[in-house]
């Protein structure tokens, strides 16, 4: 029996398989399969019209990128013409005007040209803008505690009184005054708003109704989402307690706290109730309307009775507010894999790169990456290989968040390093060991201890007969970093600025360094937005470098001296020379003991996502370098070679105009820079060389220019392509 009805149901299954109807491929209402070969969008005078085109559907189809679509970055999908998205585009300009003021925008006319031969079309679109309506007057009401200032509320308005209306500035007004008066304490204040237009008259009465609401202090947290993570380092992170006065700016801190941690991909630190209305399913949040009326009072009182109704509801909030860390970690293990390429004019290398992390390396948030890469480079070009050779960099790196309290890290790190320089190999084991601790999120200290063997292996005679040449040494050094950084992104700074302060003392701290200075350097950026018919940015970088020998008669190692020039430098030399030279020989690098830099950079937009990847930048700086044997403002007793002041580093400075193109892409901005040194190098003391009987050289006595060998060495002009920013 139970044979037969296995079977029977088997039968069954078969029948139906069988009698299943074929799935036809679902097609979207309006598609068709023809190409659009042209978006033409007239009378955008008062817009971007590349913003506009981002909001719309329908695109120019990409050509011959849509060929090579399997190509990262550059390839594409095709683009066909959809009738109802294109009558729904329609819709969507007129919005995209309405939320930027412009009430009486229309699409005048639209056109669509087929061409059946083709299988493409050809769209046209004219608008009519019209003029853009003003506010009127701003209001804000509903404020009935002393402690809170209407006007405090109105300074974090963005807007005024005969600006331009613009729908996200309002959105943005209502999230700011809500803030403001939750830093008072006020956790469940509200802000509500009402946008009277009048057509007629162009104007616009913008209206806030702020519902306050019960004075709050933090409640009980709950976290959430937690795997392999203790809850302890979550508690740490915490930058409120049970109890104290509610302020959003603290949750905001905690959540950067546990982003900064770096297991999480996902963080939410908020109130109870924020999440709730926020995960509950059905519930949409809808953009508040602007109301066209000619009765310029209406829909006052009635914004302000909804808000008293509301308010009622409110009356039983709860003055504790309990606080949700909602999480999800991120994958414990991850590897990338790829290859790059650095081209200087004395220098070029091509690498193959591995790096592997883990952010939680056998529990307890020890995260550990390591960075490897291997290649070949030549010296100081591909073409004449004075000195080429394999380079290998790898470097590994051990943090240990909130060590021994809760902002500070345990930082350590080994590094395997061999390089090719004009003139030497490099080969450097190193090791390192500190404490990290950032203070008022901006402000960041290091204390580090540092070892490194220093190997130099494929010298060139005349840098091994330098006075200035020291073969093997071991250095052992202390290094403070201080950094207060307003930058407003670190791959690609558009406004703000940094300062950093370093100092390293090397010495024999284990018995093993070899080698007494100190070695001081400070520096700044400072960036500028503005605009000028195009997006620009105005950019300035200065740093000051000095070396004191302080001890034994070792002298300082050539590798540890200063150096300019380079794509962090002064861009029209290349890598390492604005230096001192060898004077015998072959014209080398043996560097400075006093460095000072700066530049000025004006970066501008060209193109708004080109190729539908990233904003096309253009580029023109000044840089500006100067170098001196010469300790800064002070001799010691074991240093031979002076002493020198700013004003000596300002009179010697050599300059250098370039122009440069750089294309954000999701792997950081791809740069290519070429410079020129303006400055006469041949009248330049530093880049001439006499003969070996002079013992004081002079510009007078030195070398013929065709015969001088520091002469042939500089190019005068450099250039550069790779991946990030000078600065």
């Amino acid at each position: 029996m139970h044979r037969f009805l296995f079977i029977w149901a088997w039968a069954l299954i078969l029948v139906g398989c069988a009698s299943e109807p074929e799935r036809k491929p679902y097609v979207m209402p309006g598609a068709t399969d023809y190409l659009v070969a042209q978006l033409n969008i007239r009378g955008t005078d008062a817009i971007d019209l590349s913003e506009l085109q981002e909001g719309l559907v329908t695109k120019e189809d990409p050509g011959w990128r849509a060929d090579v679509g399997w190509i990262p970055l550059i390839g594409s999908e095709r683009s066909y013409f959809n009738s109802v998205e294109w009558e729904r585009d329609l819709q969507r300009i007129e919005t995209f005007y309405k939320s930027r003021g412009y009430f009486n925008a229309k699409v005048v006319s639209k056109n669509v040209l087929q061409d059946n031969k083709t299988k493409t079309v050809r769209l046209t679109i004219q608008i009519e803008e019209g003029e853009p309506a003003k506010i009127s007057e701003i209001n804000i009401e509903g404020i009935d505690r002393a402690e809170i200032d209407p006007a405090d509320l109105l300074s974090v308005v963005t807007f005024r009184p005969g600006d331009r209306f613009n729908e996200s500035a309002y959105g943005r007004a209502k999230e700011e005054i809500s803030l403001q008066v939750q830093r008072k304490g006020y956790a469940y204040a509200t802000t509500r708003g009402r946008v009277l237009v009048d057509p007629v008259a162009e104007t616009v009465e913008v209206n806030f109704y702020v519902d306050v609401g019960p004075i709050c202090t933090f409640g009980d947290v709950k976290i959430e989402g937690l795997d392999t993570v203790d809850r302890e380092f979550i508690e740490r992170a915490l930058a409120f307690e049970e109890g104290q006065k509610f302020n959003p700016d603290l949750l905001q801190e905690t959540q950067e706290n546990i982003y900064g941690l770096r297991v999480f991909g996902v963080v939410q630190v908020a109130t109870a109730r924020e999440l709730e209305a926020f995960s509950a399913p059905g519930e949409a949040t809808q953009a508040a309307k602007p109301e066209t009326s000619n009765q310029r009072t209406l829909g006052v009182s009635d914004l302000q009775n909804s808000a008293f109704e509301t308010a009622k509801q409110r009356q039983d909030l709860e003055p504790v507010v309990p606080i949700v860390v909602r999480l999800k970690e991120n994958k414990l293990w991850t590897a990338r894999v790829g290859v790059s390429a650095e081209a200087e004019v004395n220098r070029q290398a091509v690498l193959a790169r591995f790096d592997w992390s883990n952010p939680n390396f056998f529990g307890g948030l020890r995260r550990i990456e390591h960075f490897n890469a291997i290649g070949w480079a030549w010296a100081p070009t591909i073409f004449d290989r004075a000195n080429d050779g394999y380079i290998l960099k790898s470097d590994l790196r051990f943090t240990r968040p909130q060590f021994l309290e809760r902002m500070t890290n345990l930082k350590a790190r080994v590094q395997i390093e061999r390089d090719v320089f004009e003139g030497y190999n490099l080969f450097t084991p190193r090791f390192q060991i500190g404490l990290e601790r950032p203070f008022f999120k901006r402000l960041t200290v290091e204390i580090l201890y540092n070892f490194s063997f220093n190997r130099i292996t494929n010298v060139d005679r005349s840098l091994a007969l330098s006075d200035e040449f020291i073969e093997d040494y071991v250095l052992e050094y202390l290094e403070q970093r201080i950094r207060l950084d307003f930058r407003d992104n670190i791959l690609n700074p558009r406004s703000g600025w940094m300062l950093e302060l370093s100092f390293q003392e090397a010495m024999d701290y284990l018995t093993l360094g070899q080698s007494d200075f100190v070695k001081v350097s400070a520096g700044g950026e400072v960036y500028f937005p503005y605009e000028l018919w195009v997006p620009q940015v105005l950019a300035f970088r200065t740093r000051l470098s000095t070396i004191y020998n302080v001890g034994r008669a070792t002298g300082i190692p050539v590798p540890e001296k200063l150096y300019a020039g380079g794509v962090d430098s002064m861009r029209s030399f290349g890598r390492q020379q604005i230096s001192y030279y060898t004077q015998a020989g072959e014209a080398l690098p043996i560097g400075a003991q006093s460095s000072m830099e700066a530049a000025i950079e004006s970066r501008l937009r060209l193109s708004k996502n080109a190729l539908g990847i990233g904003d096309f930048w253009g580029v023109l700086y000044v840089d500006a370098a100067s170098v001196s044997r010469g300790q800064l403002f002070t001799d010691t007793e074991a240093n031979e070679t002076g002493s020198v002041q700013i004003s000596e580093l300002v009179d010697t400075m050599l300059y250098g105009a370039g122009l440069g193109f750089f294309w954000l892409t999701p792997i950081g901005p791809i740069r290519a820079d070429f410079a020129y040194t303006i400055s006469d190098l041949e009248n330049d003391i530093r880049f001439r060389r006499c003969p070996a009987i002079i013992a004081d050289c002079t510009l007078g006595s030195a070398l013929p220019v065709d015969q001088d060998p520091i002469q042939e060495r500089i190019s005068g002009y450099s250039f550069y392509i790779g991946i990030g920013h000078s600065f």
